[in-house]
């Protein structure tokens, strides 16, 4: 080749050396970091309804999706996930966010406080957070049921019940209807204390169940059948009344009809036995089987 041809060639390398790396628009920049912030909010709202929050629960997880600790070192940059911004305090450590109404309280101990471990629950997020989460064992479920006034009943069921949650309602309606009884025939015969002194404590089933409550149910003596069987019969009443009920009963499970069928007929036995005339009586037990589609 010719001298004339080499040094142009050689014009055109040191031309195409020389030349400064391609520009990213600034638009280019923005739309990345758009996505980055539609990423981070879309995962905060599934997190936040995954988690059962209230609305202001899922307004401030939204809201801070986007912010990262300022002293976790590795979170500097956009090139992995990390963790919303409520997990942490002021000073950069882990911290969760405030518990909602209904939720438990913990004592400095690690216990829960007794005062206040369970709220009724103003509406139905609130009841399926604190069920799922805190009523993990029946009679802390029997508990909870306890707290709830009728209104309450209404409230929480007013648009809808599931087929699981009316089967564990019966389910642990069934048990501690079954513990009341078996508790107060014991102390007919004069044994509860003596059985409660060699028995051992079984943490599960102490879960939740605040001390200072454990005589009352809705209102009523545990001592007193009678009124215990009223209550229940009652707040089977109340739930049959709830949206959807008749399909949440036809998806009920066969281990909750027969919790539901032991139930109704510890509660028969019950009324046949009472001696009293209630000024407002109950439904009848009959009209409950009916309702529930239990034989």
């Amino acid at each position: 080749s010719s001298p004339h041809f080499a040094r142009g060639r050689r014009e055109r390398s040191m031309a195409s050396d020389d030349a400064p790396p391609p520009k990213v628009s600034k638009e280019l920049a923005h739309a990345a970091e758009d996505d980055w912030h539609r990423s981070v909010r879309d995962a905060a709202k599934h997190r936040a309804v995954a988690q059962m929050e209230n609305y202001d629960g899922f307004k401030n997880m939204v809201s801070v999706a986007h912010l990262r600790p300022w002293h976790a070192e590795n979170l500097k940059d956009h090139s992995g996930p990390a963790p919303p911004a409520f997990a942490f305090a002021a000073d950069g450590t882990h911290a969760g966010p405030s518990k909602n109404p209904g939720m438990t309280t913990y004592s400095s101990l690690g216990r829960p406080d007794a005062r206040d471990a369970f709220a009724p629950p103003e509406n139905s997020m609130q009841f399926d957070k604190t069920w799922r989460r805190r009523c993990v064992s029946l009679p802390a479920r029997w508990r909870y049921l306890g707290l709830m006034r009728d209104e309450d009943v209404d409230k929480v069921f007013a648009v809808d019940i599931t087929g699981a949650t009316l089967g564990e309602i019966a389910e642990a309606l069934a048990e501690g209807f079954e513990r009341v009884s078996n508790d107060a025939a014991n102390d007919d015969d004069g044994e509860t204390q003596e059985k409660r002194n060699h028995a051992e404590p079984n943490p599960r089933d102490e879960e939740l169940v605040p001390e200072n409550n454990s005589s009352t149910w809705r209102g009523v003596s545990e001592s007193d059948q009678d009124a215990v069987a009223s209550s229940v019969v009652r707040l089977l009443d109340r739930v049959r009344r709830a949206g959807r009920f008749d399909l949440a009963r036809r998806l009920i499970s066969g281990k909750h009809k027969k919790a539901l069928a032991k139930l109704f007929d510890a509660l028969e036995t019950r009324r046949a036995l009472s001696s009293e005339e209630e000024t407002a009586p109950p439904p009848s037990v009959d009209a409950l089987r009916e309702a529930f589609g239990v034989c």
